[in-house]
């Protein structure tokens, strides 16, 4: 006689809160995934900016290479017209 009381209780636990321990737990599987991308998107966005960093960086330092050519390039024209300078007087 108890099985007959017990089975709605059953019913109810099934039909009602099962579906809300479920549904919990898909939200919370999904949020991981959203969660995992963003991790992912952060990591490549700060791959990126540290690619962009190093060219950066590279790129400066050819101008300032190509900069200081320069100047080594006037300084020696400089010298060859002061020594043609010196040995026409």
């Amino acid at each position: 006689m108890a099985i007959p009381y017990r089975l709605p209780r059953t019913y109810s636990f099934v039909f009602t809160e099962l579906p809300w321990y479920f549904q919990s737990v898909t939200m919370l599987t999904k949020m991981n995934q959203v969660e995992a991308k963003i991790r992912s998107e952060i990591g490549s966005l700060h791959q990126a900016m540290d690619a962009l960093h190093w060219k950066i960086k590279l790129h400066e330092q050819q101008r300032a290479y190509e900069r200081q050519a320069t100047l080594d390039w006037f300084k020696h024209k400089k010298e060859q017209e002061e020594k043609l300078m010196k040995h026409l007087s």
